[in-house]
């Protein structure tokens, strides 16, 4: 199965529906449900997570045969500083990148 975070983005629904159709297994990541039900309306598995829920993209990448991690550019908190947000950034990167080699096969 193949884990796609930023599934509502715009690289991120090219590639969920290019694995959908070529038949491959989806988990599609997202905080809206009902912006995955195109994904899930074609077959994918729908998760409801938050991108700085660490424990939640644990179980969400989790058997995963290979993620697609979108990072968003503005995960750092509103009213923060540009610095702060690319610090926060980072290491949200550094969790995705331990989680995604303890969760996938």
């Amino acid at each position: 199965m193949y884990v796609i975070t930023g599934a509502t983005g715009n690289t991120g629904s090219v590639v969920a529906e290019s694995l959908l159709e070529a038949g491959q297994k989806v988990r599609v990541v997202g905080r809206d449900p009902k912006r995955l039900e195109k994904f899930t309306e074609k077959g994918a598995e729908s998760f409801i997570a938050d991108a700085t829920d660490g424990g939640a993209l644990t179980n969400a990448f989790a058997g995963a045969k290979a993620v697609y991690a979108m990072i968003p550019p503005n995960i750092g908190r509103r009213g923060r500083s540009r610095i702060y947000g690319e610090c926060e950034r980072r290491r949200t990167l550094r969790d995705w990148e331990k989680r995604i080699k303890y969760a996938v096969v």
